[in-house]
């Protein structure tokens, strides 16, 4: 009987240890899981939306050289206009007056434009859309200045430089080319191409917008998520200091075992005596 109650101590002791051991390396890996959430929450916590609606639009519209060489474009419609029964063409600037220019000089920006413009053009059919073209540019700053800011509106003007100039580099190298029958073809297309870029520049800010409506409502979810990753890292981290506390009790539970033998050791000798 002595021999199977030593035995079962032994064994008992020996299973107290593996389990003491395996708390350990249990609450081990929860403190390196609770410190990793930690840091990830701090991350989110701190996330802010990374792009802002005054943002500058990139990439820049630029001008695309047609894929058609511009004289087999206008011959080929040439041709097929032959073919049709002759209509008035739609444009937005369909007068042939003259419209003087006016207060043009205190706005460099513009003059930049129209001058860029005037290099694609015959001078003296875009003199009869002058006045109508610089009044039509000013509007668009004007809008895109009260509609969307001060330096939205100095971007648009500085994009539009960048891309009247490329426009008037492209149309130049055919100016002179062209026949008195394609000028109005010319002079139509010349002119859609300030809507053309108007309109991808708007579109360019309202992605934009859109964007940073996404970035923002992205921010705002990761600040929630780091509450969350906050509280299971606290509750890894109250459970660490539970699982080190029963760890203390098998340690003190163990001491005690060894103990008591001692004393009754003690007792036993001080009986003999």
């Amino acid at each position: 009987m002595g021999n199977l109650l030593k035995f079962l101590d032994a064994t008992e002791n020996h299973l107290l240890n593996f389990v003491r051991r395996s708390i350990l390396v249990v609450s081990i890996l929860a403190l390196i899981l609770s410190g990793i959430i930690l840091i990830i929450a701090t991350i989110n916590f701190f996330d802010s939306p990374d792009i802002s609606p005054e943002d500058n639009i990139w990439p820049k519209i630029k001008w695309n050289d047609p894929y058609e060489n511009i004289i087999e474009k206008q011959e080929r419609l040439k041709k097929e206009s032959a073919n049709k029964t002759e209509k008035k063409t739609d444009t937005n600037i369909t007068d042939d007056t003259p419209v003087p220019v006016k207060e043009t000089i205190d706005d460099s920006d513009v003059l930049i434009v129209v001058k860029n413009y005037e290099r694609a053009l015959p001078p003296k059919k875009f003199e009869k859309f002058k006045g109508r073209f610089i009044e039509a540019l000013k509007d668009y700053k004007e809008l895109m200045r009260k509609h969307n800011g001060e330096d939205r509106s100095e971007e648009f003007m500085d994009q539009l430089i960048d891309y009247s100039n490329d426009l008037g580099n492209y149309y130049y190298s055919f100016k002179f080319k062209i026949t008195d029958e394609q000028v109005s073809i010319v002079t139509s297309e010349v002119l859609g191409t300030l809507n053309t870029f108007v309109s991808r520049f708007e579109k360019a800010v309202s992605d934009r917008k859109s964007e940073a409506r996404m970035s923002e409502r992205e921010g705002r979810r990761n600040n929630e998520k780091a509450m969350e990753q906050i509280m299971w890292s606290l509750y890894l981290l109250g459970s660490v200091i539970v699982i080190i506390f029963v760890i203390l009790l098998f340690k003190f539970e163990s001491g005690l075992r060894e103990i008591s033998p001692s004393i009754n050791r003690s007792n036993s000798i001080g009986d003999e005596e």
